[in-house]
């Protein structure tokens, strides 16, 4: 079962992975905007912020479903101790991430899920550092989620309320993001 699930999760990571590529606006010059400012439009600036978010999401739902598996296998104290180490590098990792979102953040509106969600991941990263596995630190990370969750939400309304009147391109952008955040729920999880 254990190693069923890691490979449902190397697979939506992989697809993951490809959306965010897909999704991740392109640098090039004939876009047709008139300001030339470095900055970009607050319409690119909420996609780039919109994809690091769906990302950081993404990659505390695997940690979240490997530190609940890495909890079923404790009794080989070796490999635990091992797994507990790369769940904590993974966690810190995003929590370092979470901070420069919070920091960069150009929107109001995500301030305080943002915030929510630093601290969850901090508290996360701290509970694997000890280590610790167990139900309260699955439900921690399960908290993060549901922060950046409410972030991508938030996130996603300012994004539709400035774009009345934008191009057929930025709406199929937008609906395909919808679709792809819809939680992916595999049997028997």
């Amino acid at each position: 079962i254990a190693m069923d699930a890691s490979q449902q999760l190397t697979l939506w990571a992989a697809k993951f992975q490809a959306w965010a590529d897909f999704l991740e606006p392109k640098p090039s010059g004939d876009s047709g905007s008139s300001g030339s400012g470095s900055g970009g439009s607050p319409q690119d600036t909420a996609m780039k912020q919109l994809v690091a978010l769906l990302r950081m999401r993404e990659a505390q739902t695997n940690i979240r479903e490997r530190t609940r598996l890495t909890d079923e296998q404790k009794k080989d104290a070796e490999d635990y101790k091992s797994s507990v180490g790369k769940l904590h590098q993974g966690q810190q990792d995003l929590h370092h991430q979470i901070g420069k979102v919070a920091e960069e953040n150009r929107f109001k509106e995500l301030k305080k899920p943002l915030e929510q969600a630093e601290e969850e991941i901090g508290f996360a990263e701290n509970l694997l550092h000890q280590p610790r596995t167990d139900a309260r630190t699955v439900e921690i990370e399960g908290n993060a989620i549901d922060n950046l969750s409410d972030a991508i939400n938030l996130l996603n309304e300012h994004a539709g309320k400035g774009s009345k009147g934008q191009s057929s391109s930025s709406s199929e952008e937008r609906a395909f993001l919808m679709q792809m955040m819809k939680p992916q729920n595999s049997p028997g999880m």
